[in-house]
């Protein structure tokens, strides 16, 4: 693990809800981006006063499981589902121009 992804660590253990992250990243080999990329936003918004919690609570009946939830001071929440396009096949075709008659 290089120097500055080990600084990141180290920041992101000492607000104590991002043990999920910090234990992928210190124990998988080959470490993939993905957790990399998930240690990059979280630093990012804690590192600009935003308080961000790691895979939030979401109902379960939104079939849906984002990476982080951030709550606003009025309350107001917003989650981040992390995504490479290669990754989602659903994003692919979402992301596709659809075809048009010439």
């Amino acid at each position: 693990m290089d120097e500055r992804l080990r600084e990141i660590i180290d920041f992101l253990k000492r607000f104590g809800k991002f043990t999920s992250i910090v234990e992928k990243i210190e124990s998988t080999r080959p470490l993939p981006m993905s957790f990399v990329f998930e240690a990059l936003f979280a630093n990012s918004f804690l590192r600009n006063g935003l308080d961000l919690d790691y895979e939030g609570d979401v109902p379960e009946s939104s079939g849906s499981h984002p990476d982080f939830l951030y709550t606003s001071e009025d309350g107001s929440r917003c989650f981040f589902e992390l995504t490479r396009p290669e990754m989602s096949e659903e994003l692919k075709i979402e992301c596709e121009p659809e075809a048009t008659d010439v």
